[in-house]
């Protein structure tokens, strides 16, 4: 089987970014031989104006820098990268697309938007739909609500992956479906997926605004040599 373990909400550079659980999934990823990731925005936090830049322990330019070192072993296992909304802080008043600028250094696929992404293996092909999420919704529903979107605008796809909300949810649902070669309908399993966060709660804006903490844990998503797949829980 293979495993995607998706790194979205890294946040990396703020004061709160839980450094121990985004260096442990690196070297999961690394060590791992059937591991594959995706990058999904939100990498750094790349705060560049004074209401915000103090949350941060270095500017964002050693922030590119120490995560671009800290990536460079798992280049190969980074299917494809997106920018998230902390990213597109830079490119609003400069145009300079950091996002763009960390694959580039890390030689991955890039893309500035939502993209779909095809896994092949042993006759088998498995659609995934990412992109990096949006909203500010507090509840399970509404967070559902937004990462399942997408189904309004595309087919046949078995993930949609997406964060921004710092939650894990894993959840499918059975869709109808035109199979063209044999002219005949079937059921798939759509698996809706929000990524977990790589940043804490106390001090942070989340924690000034009354939003409850981020969920514990992490998200995958499992591939199997017959052609199956699932989303999964992690502790």
């Amino acid at each position: 089987k293979l495993i995607i373990a998706p790194l979205f909400d890294v946040h990396f550079g703020h004061r709160n970014h839980n450094f121990e659980k985004f260096i442990g999934y690196v070297r999961w990823i690394k060590e791992t031989p059937n591991v594959y990731t995706i990058l999904g925005g939100d990498m750094m936090e790349n705060a560049i104006d004074r209401g915000m830049f103090y949350d941060q322990t270095e500017n964002p330019d050693t922030q590119l820098n120490v995560l671009h070192k800290i990536l460079a072993p798992i280049a190969h296992k980074i299917l494809v990268s997106i920018p998230g909304n902390h990213e597109a802080r830079t490119e609003k008043v400069s145009g300079i697309d950091v996002a763009a600028e960390l694959a580039h250094r890390l030689n991955v696929p890039y893309f500035n938007g939502p993209v779909n992404l095809s896994i092949l293996a042993n006759t088998y092909k498995w659609a995934f739909y990412i992109f990096h999420g949006y909203g500010n919704s507090q509840t399970k529903g509404g967070k559902m609500n937004i990462a399942s979107r997408p189904k309004g605008w595309t087919s046949n796809i078995n993930f949609f992956v997406s964060g921004h909300t710092h939650d894990c949810i894993a959840e499918s649902e059975t869709a109808i479906v035109e199979d063209p070669l044999n002219c005949r309908l079937v059921y798939i399993k759509q698996w809706t997926v929000v990524a977990q966060a790589f940043l804490g709660w106390y001090g942070t804006y989340a924690y000034k605004a009354g939003y409850k903490p981020p969920a514990q844990g992490g998200v995958s998503m499992e591939l199997f040599d017959n052609g199956n797949y699932r989303a999964f829980l992690t502790e």
